[in-house]
Parts: structure tokens; sequence; C-alpha cells
């Protein structure tokens, strides 16, 4: 078994290089407890907190996940948030025998290490970037779709690994586990022989609690014309014959930067990837279930649609509908409700706040959000949802809808799951929470001008002076840098941390960086708003296709139900 480097990752990382050992006829047991929490202690006592985040090994990893596209802040290397963990509740997540080996180890050396599951894996592995579109199992997670580009472990046939932070359900060790393959991640300011040393100790240390014998260490190898992994990337898009997209926005004021980010750029990835037929909602009856003004009501829902055609989503490729204008959402939410109980309902976190932000609004529309939610994609039969993390409690809803649907009345809705975005989770500029059209002088408006824009970013609150622990203001702006200024996050960061960052200018690249990103929307919105006879156009026949689909679906409920 070979694991080979992808020409491309390659030529983007020429310091990468992955350190590989396999020990077989290991015996993996959860119950056996490799490492004591005194150990432990004594072990992360050497060295202080302060000590383990300014460690130059630290300090590379976190510069390489900025590389590839990832944030720590919001998805911190393995080791560190194992530490970071450790430090605030005493306590070391334990597994099992064989993976416990390798999270000591990457702890005390810094290293990235990973453990598969050898009899899993077919024929050799190639460290590669993703296409468009794969499907990914994470162990504890959600399935995922993936964007392009995110650097990836596979076989020829599945995903191993997110690289180099999140291992799949294909490569886990579990108690039937026998042979074994560690890994350890070689990056730029990484000594090799450091990495092979984190490597052979890992081996020891399986081998002393888990048994077995330990191999030779190996390396990666490079991709040559007769090196290579044939992936068929095709079939792990499939998601069991999922074709349909369904994704709305409620129609309480117009897109804002958090949307952009956070929605609309997942639709346009999903819609240009040609494989799926995508259906973008303004969810108008949704806003009905909280109080509002009819004629904001009337406004803003067109003015969405606007957004949408002026961000890029193509009528010809997608429908761009009003909920309102397909009443068969409505119709199937009435059918889904008498498979779901009230109580379900009154428990979800969403319809709680909702009760204490509304105390004189609590209605049945309301309570019965989360079904209607369910319609809305279900009526398409659509299995992949483009929303933020916040909205996963009411997809489960919408996969127990569809789940007690099938084996009830022999229907055949998939079960939905989340298209995870980059950058998905924009801060408010406000420093706690997401931004949101709800709250006033949280967001950035896609039309906002330069001045204005440069105005809401040096709002949010930061200190007087720089360096020691970040506010949640600072946080904020960090998180912004990285996604709009990621080749200068270093440079500003070891201003912060030295006491001499002047936060005006900061806030300045980003409120700039900002307005370079918005600038094409804004002037192809000008365009659009000067034919309003096109914007009808599309309206009206993007109602006729989504009613065509949405028809056949009510009627086969119906039939299935008894109705018909």
């Amino acid at each position: 078994m070979k694991l080979i480097i992808s020409r491309e990752v390659r030529k983007k990382f020429p310091d990468i290089d992955l350190i590989l050992l396999e020990v077989n006829d290991v015996t993996v047991s959860a119950k056996k407890t490799v490492i004591h929490e005194s150990e432990l202690r004594n072990e992360i006592k050497k060295a202080s907190k302060t000590d383990f985040f300014e460690h130059p090994y630290f300090v590379s990893f976190r510069k390489f996940y900025r590389e590839i596209g990832l944030s720590p802040e919001i998805e911190p290397p393995a080791a560190e948030n194992l530490y970071r963990n450790f430090i605030r509740r005493g306590v070391f997540s334990q597994i099992n025998n064989v993976v416990d080996c390798s999270n000591l180890v990457s702890i005390q050396t810094y290293v990235p290490l990973g453990v598969f599951d050898t009899d899993k894996i077919e024929g050799d592995l190639m460290l590669r970037y993703s296409e468009e579109g794969e499907v990914f199992k994470p162990l504890g997670g959600r399935t995922e779709i993936l964007p392009k580009g995110l650097v990836v472990i596979s076989d020829s046939k599945k995903l191993f690994s997110k690289f180099p932070y999140r291992d799949s359900i294909f490569g886990a060790v579990t108690n039937n586990t026998k042979n074994i393959l560690i890994i350890g991640d070689k990056v730029k300011g990484f000594k090799k022989e450091d990495v092979e040393n984190a490597v052979l100790e890992t081996g020891s240390n399986t081998v002393k609690y888990a048994g077995g014998t330990a191999q030779k260490i190996f390396y990666s190898v490079d991709q040559t014309e007769k090196n290579t992994v044939s992936y068929d990337a095709a079939k792990q898009k499939t998601l069991g014959g999922v074709k349909r997209v369904f994704s709305g926005i409620r129609a309480t004021g117009r897109l804002h930067l958090g949307n952009y980010l956070g929605a609309v750029k997942g639709f346009l990835s999903l819609q240009n990837t040609g494989e799926y037929e995508t259906v973008f909602c303004v969810v108008d009856v949704h806003t009905t279930t909280t109080p509002y003004e009819v004629e904001a009501l009337r406004k803003n829902k067109r003015e969405i649609i606007i957004d949408y055609l002026a961000a890029g989503l193509d009528p010809k490729k997608s429908m761009l509908i009003y909920q309102s204008d397909v009443p068969e959402h409505t119709e199937l939410a009435f059918y889904f409700s008498t498979v779901m109980t009230v109580a379900r309902m009154q428990h979800l976190p969403t319809f709680k706040e909702k009760v204490k932000q509304y105390p004189e609004h609590v209605t049945m529309a309301l309570l019965n959000y989360p079904i209607l939610m369910a319609a809305d994609i279900l009526v398409y039969k659509a299995g992949l949802v483009p929303v933020g993390i916040d909205q996963e409690p009411h997809l489960e809803v919408a996969r127990e809808i569809a789940r007690k649907m099938n084996q009830e009345y022999g229907t055949d809705f998939p079960e939905p799951i989340r298209f995870a975005t980059k950058g998905e989770y924009i801060p408010s500029l406000q420093g706690e929470g997401k931004m949101s059209k709800s709250v006033e002088g949280s967001y950035i408006n896609l039309t906002d001008s330069l001045d204005t824009i440069r105005k809401k970013v040096r709002s949010i609150q930061t200190a007087t002076t720089s360096g020691g622990e970040m506010s949640p203001g600072v946080k904020s702006l960090f998180t912004f840098a990285e996604l709009f200024i990621p080749d200068r996050v270093e440079e500003f960061k070891r201003t912060f941390d030295k006491g001499s960052l002047k936060f005006v200018e900061l806030k300045d690249a980003i409120a700039e960086a900002i307005y370079g990103e918005l600038k094409p929307f804004q002037e192809k919105r000008e365009q659009i708003v000067k034919d309003q006879k096109y914007v009808d156009r599309v309206i009206k026949e993007s109602a006729e296709k989504a009613r065509s689909i949405a028809r056949k679906t009510v009627n086969e409920v119906k039939q299935k139900m008894g109705l018909a």
C-alpha cells in the first residue's frame, strides 16, 4: 500500500509529507484505559498553557490550516482541541486503546496524527483536492457535501479524511479492527525527524496497550503517470439517487453579507455542478409566522429575487420562487402534521426562542414552522439543503417526518442533509452571535457603499490596546480577516500579540476587501432593476416549473394516505 500525493497538492504545498506505520494484529478495546488522568496531568504540566500556544509547531499548523482553506478558530486542529478541552474541563476524552495512543502523543509532541483501519482501505491512498459535490460522512457528525478544493485522503472508492483534522466513518478504528495505519503529517515548519519519532512512539504505545506487531516506517510518494489512484467521484455524489436541492430565505429584508457567504455562495456551487435540479425559494409564508408589515413583505420578497439574480443564480439552471406561489407547500405541511406531535414541536429550541422573543404572538403557524419547512424541502424530494448549522434542528424534523411517512404510508421521501459551505457562519458586527437581519447594527447589506461598510466595520467593538486575550469583538474581526484578507491574517495577528496593532488599519483593510467582493454584485443589480419585466418573467416561469413537480408529490401522498 502507498499514500500518493497528487500533483496539484504537491505544487501548492511543496513541504508536505506524510509518514506512515502499519501495526498488525492489534486487539482494540474501549474498556482498556490507556491514559490515566494523573499521568496526563503530569505530561501537560511540563509545558505551561502559554508555551503550548506559542510553540512553533502550533503556529505552523494553524498557518497551514489557513492555507488549505480551513479556519483554526472555527475548526481547531485535533491536538489543540484535545488540549483546550483538557485545560477547560480537566478530562481527556478517551475512545479506545488505539486511538487514545495517537491522541496522547499528538498532545505531547504537537504533531498531527491519524489512525485508520487498514483492512478498510482498497488499494492505495491519495492526498488530493476534493471535487464539487463529493459526499463526506464524518465520525460523530452529519453527512457533508464538500465544495471543490478541500484537501482530502481517499482510496479509489471512499473518502477517509477531510485533511488534516477530520476522519470519516470508513476508516474508523473499532473493536473489530485488526490492522491499523498510523499517519503523521509533516507540513512547513515541522522537522521530519520529529514527525517520524511521533509516529514511532504512537506505534510503540499501540503495541504496549493493544498488542500486535509494528512494521517498518514508510513515506508518502508523489503522483506519476504510473503511480495514481483513479477515484470515481461521480459515484460518491449520488446520495442514493438524490437529484434535487431546495433552500429558502425569509422575506424579512434585503440580503446581507451573511446571507451571501452563508447561503447564496452555496447555492451557486450546487447550481453550477449541472448535476442537480435546484429550487431556491423566498419563503414569504414563513414570514407571516411572526409579526410583520404587509407592504414591507410585498416589497422585500421581490428585492430578494433581484438580489438572487444579481448574485449569479441563473433561472435557466435554477427555479427562483415565492413560497406562496406554490400552494402545494402548505397542503403537504398539513398532511405531514398528522405524523408529528405537539409536544415534539414545543420542545424544539428554536420554538422556545421565538416564544421568548414574541410572547404575544405564539400562534399555531409558529408552532408548525418546522413542519412547513419540511414540506418546503420534501415536496420536491430534495436531498440537499444549503443552510447554516443553526437550521440543523429543523432539518432533523424533516428527516423524522420523511422516515415516518415512508414507514407508515410507503412514500419514498429522502432524508435531507445540510450542504456545508465555506465561511457559512458570519459573525455579527456587534461581536456576539451571527449576522442577522433581525438584529439592527449586526449586518452589512450587499448594496452598502464603501463608506457605509467602513463605518459599520469600524463600529465593531475592540480594545484601546491590543494583546492578551481576545474580546468577542476582536475575535469577530479576525474571523472577517480569515474570510476576506487571509493572506494578511498572520501579519495582523503578530502585531496584535506584540500589542502594537492599530485596529483601525485592520478594520479598514477588511472593509475595502468586503467592498471589492460586493462591487460586481452591485453593478449587476443596477442592470437588473432596469428590466422589471424580466424579473416578472423569471418569477412566473419558475413557479410553473416548481408547481409541476410539487403537484406530482402531493398527488402521490394523497394516494398513499387514501385521500385520492
